[in-house]
């Protein structure tokens, strides 16, 4: 009689492994010093739905196949994966403290949910990160840098989210956000492509970037292409070879309080149907290496608005041509440009509200290259001097 009662709860415990059981997380130790292997350790207990957690040591000279949820890898820092990380339909997997490296692509992901935190994807004969399909990326710290794949990271109809993270030198472009895709950038750089541009928007794709820093590339330091979208706040757009700030084909710019300054061509271009808005910027020293571009361009049936921003340095302060507009507002100054202040030509018009500075420049402050463009000056003498007519009436 006493065994059945003693038995009962044993019954118990085992009836509630089998429930519970498989929502517990299992831990592993995988040293590939010692010849351990990751992918082992990975499919070990295959289908079960327990979380999976894996410490990671060693130099691990393997491909990797990430195909199940809840899934976390936790180096120590020196932690080395020599190889390709494939992830397909994993939700939740979770990289930690080491680097990715090999003679393929760093991570290609579709339909699935990384988290990584101080990885390091460096010197991949691929690209660094490939996000296609769906899923989302999010990374805090670490580096995508010196592969050889033409694009660092890339994210294509899925979402991306960067947190202190450094994006440089490598093959070709930067960061390339394409087909619907979206990205959130904090902090951290995009800088030293010298074959490419910083950061490329493109086919619908929308772009968030806050404190970040975009510098000496090649081409522009950010494009946004093809009716995507932009968002920058606070930040560095400097020293790019092309243009600072691209925007064309049905695109649109949002800037506040960023710095554009020393590049090459353009500061910002705004492009066939394009529009920018910029409140609170610096736009200086731009189109010293071409110094017939601009400050700011802004070009066939394009149109801006320049918000208490200042515009100086450059090679003209602000162009506007072919069917294009421009608002300037606020304490916007546009002084000591090595042309004129502002040039209009090809039907284009501008108005300049009270408060708005256009003096000093080494030109004209507002000049019309053909009598069908046209200034509307409400700023009384700050504006001077002038060849423009006014709007016709």
């Amino acid at each position: 009689m006493n065994s059945r009662i003693f038995k009962a709860p044993l019954l118990v415990a085992a009836g509630l492994l089998l429930i519970f059981g498989q929502g517990l997380a299992s831990e592993q130790i995988v040293n590939c010093d010692e010849g351990d292997s990751l992918q082992k350790a990975i499919d070990s207990g295959a289908g079960s739905a327990a979380e999976k957690e894996i410490y990671v040591t060693g130099y691990c000279e393997e491909n990797v196949r990430i195909l199940r949820d809840k899934v976390t890898l936790i180096g120590d820092g020196n932690t080395v994966i020599n190889g390709r990380i494939l992830v397909r339909g994993s939700d939740n997997l979770t990289i930690e403290n080491m680097k990715i490296t090999g003679q393929r692509g760093g991570i290609s992901a579709s339909v699935s949910r990384i988290f990584m935190e101080n990885v390091n994807i460096e010197d991949n004969s691929g690209y660094g990160i490939a996000l296609r399909h769906g899923g989302a990326i999010f990374m805090t710290g670490g580096s995508i840098k010196n592969n050889l794949g033409d694009i660092g990271l890339l994210v294509e109809n899925g979402h991306g989210q960067l947190t202190d993270v450094e994006v440089s030198n490598n093959a070709v472009d930067g960061i390339v956000v394409n087909v619907n895709g979206n990205l959130t950038m904090s902090g951290g750089s995009v800088q030293s492509h010298g074959m490419g541009n910083g950061i490329i928007a493109k086919l619908g794709s929308t772009l968030e970037l806050v404190d970040v820093t975009v510098k000496e590339n090649l081409y522009a330091g950010v494009s946004i292409l093809m009716g995507s979208a932009a968002e920058i706040q606070g930040g560095f757009v400097e020293t790019n070879e092309g243009i600072g700030i691209d925007v064309a084909d049905n695109s649109s710019l949002a800037a506040y309080g960023v710095e554009i300054k020393d590049n090459g061509s353009t500061g910002v271009r705004a492009y066939r149907s394009s529009n920018v808005n910029i409140v609170g910027g610096m736009i200086n020293g731009n189109a010293r290496v071409i110094p017939n571009r601009s400050g700011v361009f802004v070009s066939t049936s394009s149109s801006a608005d320049i918000d208490s921003t200042e515009i100086s340095g450059n090679g003209t302060g602000v162009g506007i041509s072919r069917q294009s507009f421009v608002l300037l507002r606020g304490a916007t100054v546009v002084t000591y440009n090595s042309r004129d202040g502002m040039r209009l030509s090809y039907d284009s018009g501008a108005i300049a509200l009270n408060g708005v500075y256009i003096r000093d420049n080494s030109g004209w402050a507002v000049y019309c290259n053909d009598t069908e463009s046209s200034l509307d000056n409400r700023s009384g003498d700050n504006v001077d001097p002038i060849e423009c007519s006014g709007f016709d009436q």
